[in-house]
């Protein structure tokens, strides 16, 4: 569930934090496809596949080197992910822990870091090493060049000999803080040069603000406004922002070596668009197995493990909107008894039985939209029964419908955050996180039951049933209060049966995640920090809490279990299954903008069906060749 809270606290996060000045490149040789070896020449290792990731939530660094290629490294959760923006493969995925800062060198494949401010070092992502380590207090930011990490510290800068680790007595002016977030690095194809630059906002509109710095020594020597930057050539083309009048133009063509040219400012600020979430397109699985998903190309059912291919039941994309915290988030496909459902803006709900054959379509209630989108979420029950929450005019309200036609209920919904609701045996379980959880009648939509903590913003987790239906499990986060914790309630009466107090580490849990008979799982966070989740199961009735298995790096959002199938994300953003608990997840599924299908497993092996577009094969490390290429038909890496 979103929490304002959240936000606040990952913008300053990100404020501090997101390096996003880094743009790397090759020394001697680049790091950019090169035309197919001819197929007598053998590779230099065996061949293996890598995944083509989407831009990620959380960029540190974005670093390009001219006319060669760009990189750019984020995380989601602890794992740092390296990759090409403009081809989508990701070079590298490793989790270092908690990483304040991190930034490529020019050949893309070593890396300065700062751990939790109080450690760097370099490493390298060819041998998965550390080149160095060592003790360094409150360092906030860092910059690599081919030859040093820098590191700015609140005492000052220091300067270490990226190989070694050495000191070197090298005097370098620091780096504004205050824009970084939206920065990138930019070097010459020589590496002789480096500019720094940020979108932002000049006196007369968007423009770059570009630092021109020394490739070697990152001496600073100019900064100014431009409109573009071509530094592919042995002779850097710039394009300088109206901003720069005629006398700051005289004396930069005196103080830099440069071609002056024209062309367009940027109309808009992409970089900072780029920083703005937008949650995923959600998978949830039916109770026989199979996958839904609605996506920007369509809603598809996947059959991941019989390994057939995607059916698309429909091409409208996925309809969105901008919840309370600003998160772009998907309007949800609808699970009926026997059939699934799409929403579409107007307000009806297209369907579709299991083997893909439209059935009539549901018109949802109507209503004045105002200046504000309708937000759907939709929830099915047998019976053809359905709990509608939709905005209207400013306020979120909620509906049951039956064989009279739609009621509006008397359940209280806060406006733009994400409620959840699910049927159980008579009546619906309603979750809010700032209203708490409510029992609601289907036939009046009158409230039979409440547990609702003393009024804070978005602190009550979702109801998450007992595997035999009797109790649930509710976190409620902290506050100026003692009701933080976990709580089972009486599912009919959401009477309290047990409070087990938190500590701090549950300051930012959203969900409890599941319950089976090991106890409640839920994903805990302290408070404040970016990396994690850390994976707990607690035990109902005493409360004890022990470390749950995490497997694969996972995002702390989109888990769903239906019937004996649990779905959580991958740090992609795809979904990692298994037929069984959370600790046990064996697949990696996806479904390409074509409607191709893969299958990827834990060992490494991968299933496709189609085009599979997510998948390239590596012939070495300086070289990408289609699936293809001779000297991809040796690898063991494609399964039946």
């Amino acid at each position: 569930m979103p929490v304002v809270r959240d936000i606040v606290r990952f913008s300053i996060i990100l404020a501090l934090f997101l390096a996003g000045c880094g743009a790397s490149a090759p020394r001697a040789t680049p790091i950019a496809p090169s035309p197919p070896a001819p197929a007598a020449i053998a590779p230099r290792f065996e061949p293996r596949l890598v995944r083509h990731a989407p831009a990620s939530q959380f960029v540190y660094s974005r670093i390009e080197v001219a006319g060669v290629g760009r990189r750019e490294v984020s995380a989601i959760d602890d794992a740092v992910r390296v990759f090409d923006p403009d081809t989508g493969i990701s070079w590298a995925v490793e989790r270092f822990g908690s990483v304040s800062n991190i930034e490529l060198d020019p050949s893309f494949w070593r890396a300065c870091v700062i751990l939790d401010r109080a450690r760097v070092g370099a490493f390298d992502l060819r041998t998965r090493e550390w080149l160095w380590t060592r003790e360094l207090p409150y360092a906030v930011r860092v910059a690599a060049t081919s030859e040093l990490c820098v590191m700015q510290t609140h005492e000052g800068m220091r300067v270490f000999d990226l190989e070694s680790g050495e000191p070197r007595a090298i005097d370098v002016p620091p780096w504004d803080l205050s824009v970084q977030g939206h920065a990138y690095v930019l070097w010459s194809r020589d590496l002789t040069r480096r500019y720094d630059r940020v979108l932002a906002f000049s006196a007369t509109g968007p423009a770059w603000l570009d630092a021109l710095r020394d490739g070697a020594t990152l001496a600073r020597r100019e900064t100014f406004w431009t409109s573009c930057i071509d530094a592919s050539g042995e002779i850097d083309r710039i394009g300088l922002h109206a901003t720069e009048d005629e006398t700051r133009r005289a004396h930069l063509a005196r103080a830099i070596h440069a071609e002056w040219i024209e062309c367009a400012p940027p109309t808009e600020l992409d970089s900072i668009r780029q920083v703005q979430a937008e949650l995923p397109a959600p998978w949830i699985p039916l109770a026989d197995g199979r996958l839904v998903l609605h996506g920007a190309h369509g809603l598809f059912l996947f059959d991941w493990a019989a390994r057939s291919a995607p059916l698309r039941l429909t091409d409208a994309p996925v309809e969105r909107y901008r919840d309370v915290n600003g998160q772009s988030r998907p309007v949800e496909p609808v699970i009926g008894d026997g059939w699934i459902g799409a929403i579409d803006a107007q307000g009806s709900l297209a369907r579709f039985d299991l083997s893909g054959a439209p059935l009539p379509p549901i018109a949802l209630p109507t209503g004045p939209n105002g200046e504000y989108p309708p937000s759907w979420q939709v929830f099915a029950a047998p019976g053809d029964r359905l709990l509608a929450i939709r905005d209207v005019n400013g306020r979120r309200t909620a509906f049951v419908s039956s064989a009279r036609g739609w009621t509006r209920s008397r359940a209280r919904t806060f406006s733009g955050i994400w409620q959840y609701a699910e049927w159980r045996d008579d009546h619906w379980l309603l979750s809010d996180p700032h209203n708490g959880i409510q029992l609601v009648d289907p036939e009046r939509g009158a409230v039979i039951a409440d547990f609702t903590p003393p009024d804070a913003y978005s602190r009550i987790s979702r109801a998450t049933p007992s595997p035999d239906g009797t109790r649930l499990a509710v976190i409620v986060g902290p506050w100026s209060d003692d009701w933080e914790g976990v709580y089972v309630l009486d599912a009919r009466t959401l009477a309290v049966l047990a409070h087990h107090p938190g500590d701090r580490s549950l300051a930012e849990t959203h969900d409890a995640l599941g319950w089976d008979a090991q106890g409640i799982v839920v994903a805990t966070r302290a408070a404040g920090v970016v990396v994690g989740p850390r994976w707990v199961r607690i035990d109902p009735a005493s409360g004890e809490r022990r470390e749950a298995g995490t497997g694969t790096p996972r995002a702390s959002f989109g888990h769903r279990r239906t019937g004996g199938v649990h779905v959580s994300r991958t740090a992609e953003g795809d979904p990692l299954v298994a037929p069984r608990a959370i600790d046990e997840e064996v697949a990696i599924v996806s479904i390409g903008a074509d409607g191709s299908g893969a299958v990827q497993t834990l060992d490494g092996r991968v299933w496709c069906e189609g085009a599979c577009p997510q998948y390239r094969c590596v012939v070495d490390t300086d070289r990408v060749e289609p699936f293809d290429h001779p000297a991809c038909a040796s690898t063991r890496m494609l399964a039946e």
